[in-house]
């Protein structure tokens, strides 16, 4: 009976040695297929890039790659540069890295309309109305609000500093800000759809 038994595990372990053999040898043929082609695609790109008759961006022959590469799968499938990524995230999870601010265009000058609360523009004593005259000395007349927001955002822990005009104020106030990663809040909505009801 022990003699059996045994001899039925040594079968198990046989049969399990084979399936983790195969398994293996199957992968390394998927990674040497990966590597092959990785270096194809490499000395492809290389030569492209230094022997074409004109004159091409490395980058934009990347991503015509990447995105050649993409449509061949299925359409929920999408590459998202690093320079996108700021922007996926706050569409996807109300979070970006920068002072913490909504700003509008009024009267030629990009202006805070609501520090959020706890982000660097609130703890920095940014408020609503300070016109931002100049970003790192440079003044910001004329600027659109897009173009402001990009040079606001940046890395957490780096530094920019603000000239504001502020209502009351007689000179522009100088504010140093360390940029951190944002959480945009909801916005809460409250409003009555007649004399009885309210939401």
């Amino acid at each position: 009976m022990a003699r059996k038994n045994i001899t039925r595990i040594g079968g198990l372990l046989l049969i399990l040695f084979f399936s983790i053999a195969t398994t293996f040898k199957s992968d390394q043929g998927k990674y040497f297929e990966i590597s092959k082609n990785l270096e194809i695609f490499t000395n492809l790109y290389k030569e492209i890039n230094t022997y074409y008759v004109d004159d091409l961006d490395p980058s934009k022959i990347m991503r015509t790659g990447i995105d050649a590469m993409l449509e061949s799968l299925d359409p929920f499938t999408n590459y998202i540069s690093e320079s996108d990524i700021e922007g996926f995230r706050y569409i996807t999870e109300g979070r970006y890295n920068g002072i913490g601010a909504q700003i509008a265009l009024i009267r030629d000058y990009v202006t805070i309309t609501e520090p959020y609360e706890d982000s660097p523009a609130f703890k920095a004593g940014l408020k609503a109305g300070d016109q931002i005259v100049a970003v790192e000395g440079r003044s910001a007349k004329g600027k659109t609000p897009d173009e402001v927001d990009a040079i606001l955002k940046g890395y957490p822990g780096t530094e920019i500093e603000l000239t504001v005009r502020r209502p009351g104020e007689d000179k522009d106030l100088s504010i140093k800000l360390s940029r951190d990663e944002v959480k945009v809040p909801n916005v809460p909505y409250s409003g009555m759809v007649n004399d009885g009801i309210g939401y």
